[in-house]
């Protein structure tokens, strides 16, 4: 008798910053402590299935609530629906065929599995591009530079004047607002030395704060969303200045939107945004 094909995983990494990302403090704060044992449900039971998706109805919340013991099925139908809007599993998916998915999990599938003789991802529910489906994923290339930084510097690139020529165009008071943060700028003197330039970091972004003009923005949002697609931090900080804070209408929106429905198949996310930026 032939011997069944394996399909999911013995055992998956989880990064050290997971339990304390913005996602998953978001969803203990609103729904409590039980939202986490939750979660680790869901993805061991995604990985340890079918290996890189899970099919979520509601017989599987039925049965996650009798192994969980303390909640309801309605509970945590609620928590799952509240990890796909902060982005923890990908949001068409799940809406067109009721799965949980996400391009890091698909990446991490394979990168596990590469050795096998037959393994791939469903064409429907394919997140990522084919020439990086050999890759590890992103938070488990400790001693890689991320691919958008590589290909930055391969180009001659510099980010760091990319986002001072964008702050240039910003009205004056977003300059006002980033002044307490200001990046600092390559300055030659007059026997032509230049300053050291100011390297940002995710605590610099998160200290940035939209100007009180009134006008309608969601800098939240934006900033959750640039986190999502792994965009570097100087270009971050370029499409902050650029959108004035996230302005609601802004082009960059749209721009999310087709990153979703292409995830994976652009090399360098940032520099796309930065284009609808123009």
């Amino acid at each position: 008798m032939a011997r069944i094909k394996k399909k999911g995983l013995d055992y998956f990494p989880m990064g050290v910053e997971f339990v304390g990302s913005r996602e998953v403090r978001r969803l203990v704060k609103r729904e409590g402590e039980g939202a986490y044992m939750v979660l680790s449900f869901l993805i061991s039971d995604l990985y340890g299935g079918n290996g890189y998706y899970l099919s979520v109805d509601e017989d599987y919340y039925e049965d996650l609530s009798d192994r969980l013991f303390t909640m309801e099925t309605e509970d945590v139908r609620r928590i799952v629906i509240y990890t796909v809007e902060l982005g923890l599993f990908d949001a068409r998916l799940y809406k067109e065929y009721g799965i949980l998915t996400s391009v890091d999990i698909q990446r991490q599938y394979l990168f596990s599995t590469k050795r096998r003789s037959c393994t791939g991802i469903d064409e429907k529910y394919c997140l990522i591009a084919e020439d990086t489906s050999a890759n590890p994923p992103a938070d488990s290339q400790t001693d890689a530079t991320p691919v958008e930084e590589v290909n930055a510097t391969e180009k001659g690139i510099n980010v760091t004047e990319t986002a001072e020529k964008y702050t240039s165009t910003v009205p004056g008071y977003t300059k006002h607002s980033i002044a307490k943060h200001s990046i600092a700028k390559h300055n030659s003197s007059s026997t032509g030395s230049s300053k050291p330039v100011k390297e940002w970091t995710k605590e610099d972004i998160d200290c940035l704060e939209p100007p009180t003009d009134g006008q309608k923005r969601n800098f939240e949002g934006l900033k959750e969303n640039l986190r999502l697609f792994h965009i570097p931090i100087p270009e971050q900080y370029a499409i902050i200045c650029k959108t004035g804070y996230g302005l609601i209408g802004h082009p960059v929106w749209k721009g999310f939107v087709e990153l979703r429905n292409k995830f994976g198949k652009f090399h360098s996310p940032g520099r796309f945004l930065l284009k609808q930026c123009t």
